[in-house]
């Protein structure tokens, strides 16, 4: 997959997020005839903003590095996302336990692993190919 491909999905997955879940940007307050999908707002329009916002971000900013970097980071998230979907969907969406797992937690975890991710592996690039030029 292009930098220019992975860019487009991220942006059409955040704004399909945006488009279910008005309400994160508070959209819904004052007119409810944008809030059509009620339902699906908290247990998919959520962890889809969660998720995609991270990848879109990070793409944007791939397009400054080499293609080795961006090979790198896009072999990290091929394995990243879909164990994210997998523990965001399993997740449940309220819990009342002592450690409270929610899908929110749930995606905002695995977003953060993927900035960690992808710092770790602009870092080690970056200090491999001053090495290599030195």
């Amino acid at each position: 997959m292009t930098r220019k491909n992975i860019c487009i999905i991220s942006l059409i997955g955040l704004i399909l997020g945006i488009i279910i879940d008005p309400y994160i940007f508070g959209f819904c307050v004052t007119d409810k005839s944008l809030c059509i999908f009620d339902s699906l707002a908290n247990i998919l329009g959520k962890p889809l903003i969660i998720i995609f916002s991270p990848i879109f971000i990070v793409s944007v900013i791939m397009f400054s590095f080499k293609e080795q970097v961006f090979n790198l980071w896009i072999r990290f998230v091929y394995f990243w996302f879909p164990i994210t979907v997998l523990l965001v969907m399993l997740a449940p969406e309220y819990d009342n336990s002592l450690l409270n797992i929610q899908r929110d937690s749930i995606a905002l975890l695995m977003a953060s692993l993927l900035l960690v991710g992808t710092a770790i592996i602009v870092a080690y690039n970056f200090f491999k190919l001053s090495k290599e030029i030195s």
